[in-house]
Parts: C-alpha cells; structure tokens; sequence
C-alpha cells in the first residue's frame, strides 16, 4: 500500500484592482509680507563728512520709520559703506556713503504711504521681494485641492472604463517638489516678477482608488 501523498494547493487570489491617478492643486495667494530693500545714498567731498550725512539720513529713515508703526525687529541694515567718486579722468571729485536697509512690510499700504513721504530722501529702492508670513499654512491649502483633484481625475477615468471607485483613496502619497514651491516664496527673481504680489503655490499627490464595482463586460 503506497503511503498517502500531499501537494500543497495554492488560491489562487485575484488582487484588487485600483486606479492610479496624479491630483494636483495650485493656490495663489496674495502677499502678507513684503521685504523692500533701500540704499540710503549721500555725497561729500570729504569722505568724514560723506559718513556724517549718511548717518542723518539714518536717523530721520528710522524715526520716520517709527512713525509708520515699523517695530526694530523688523528693520535690517549693512555696514555703511563708502567708496570714492571718479571723473571720467579717473580723477577722485568726492566720496559717496551708502548703506543699505531691508525691510520688513505686513501693510502694503502703508509701504506705499512710506515710499511717497520719503521720495525727496536719498534713498533708491533696490528691491521688492513679495512673500507669505506663513506659506506652510498655504502650501497645505494646495495639497487639499490636490487630494481632491486626485478623486475627480479618478472618478474620470472610472466612467471611462465603465466602473465605480471606492471614495476614499486607498492609498496617497505627496509627490510635490519642493524646488517647485520654495522658490517662489524666498527666491527674489520669482517674486520680482509678480507686481501685484500674488504668490502661486503647487502640490501634488498620488493616489490609489479601488475600483468596487466592474461593468458586466470587464
């Protein structure tokens, strides 16, 4: 009598089938903080006298400052620099003081009432760099908008293929790049190109929907 022999059996189990889909959301926001950058300029003949105007000029942008509301906190300045003057004959005619300011605006407002009040001044605005208090808080904003991009461009793509999704994704992942966002709140020449401050914020996800309901014909 032969002993009894066994193989193993193996199911054979039918894996799930899902949707994969890419949402995307975008966000634009309007500037909360804007960082001007000011050259406060004066001239002499002496260079002592050149340092002493410059730092009257320091003085009455800083009170004016005050004035405007513009706590010290939010007030950055260089070193004062001072650089001869030449003619065309490479002739020494003066020496120019500058130091440069950058400042930290929450009123647009009140950056424009500032600008007019000390246009008489020396002082040449360099930059304006427009940007958020909190872009965390707005960049999340864009990844809800993503999450739900991912379920319309899922629910698509089921009525194309003739079937029904669960509503909520199995699984998400954030694919957003940072190198696309970052940059347009602290790089400079992102901002610069935006005269209304309006500051655009991407994210993206991928998402998995499973597929619950299959036309008779799938």
């Amino acid at each position: 009598m032969y002993p009894m022999m066994y193989r193993n059996i193996v199911r054979k189990e039918n894996k799930a089938k899902e949707i994969t889909v890419i949402g995307v959301g975008i966000k634009f926001i309007k500037s909360d903080m804007v960082i001007v950058g000011f050259d406060l300029i004066t001239e002499a003949t002496d260079p002592i006298q050149a340092q002493i105007e410059n730092d009257k000029l320091i003085e009455r942008i800083t009170a004016t400052l005050k004035e405007y509301g513009i706590r010290s906190e939010d007030i950055f300045s260089s070193i004062n620099k001072i650089t001869p003057i030449i003619d065309e004959q490479d002739n020494i005619i003066g020496f120019k003081s500058s130091t440069i300011f950058r400042i930290i605006f929450y009123d647009q407002q009140v950056l424009s009432e500032l600008l007019y009040n000390i246009r008489s001044e020396d002082i040449v605005v360099k930059d304006t760099f427009f940007t958020l208090k909190d872009p965390m808080l707005h960049w999340n904003e864009a990844l809800e908008e993503a999450v739900a991009n991912a379920y319309i461009r899922a629910s698509a793509v089921a009525k194309e293929m003739d079937v029904v999704i669960n509503g909520t994704a199995q699984d998400i992942i954030e694919v957003t790049d940072p190198g696309d966002v970052f940059p347009r709140i602290y790089d400079k020449k992102y901002a610069a190109e935006d005269d209304e401050g309006f500051i655009p914020l991407y994210a993206s996800v991928k998402a998995k929907f499973l597929i619950i309901e299959e036309s008779p014909q799938s």
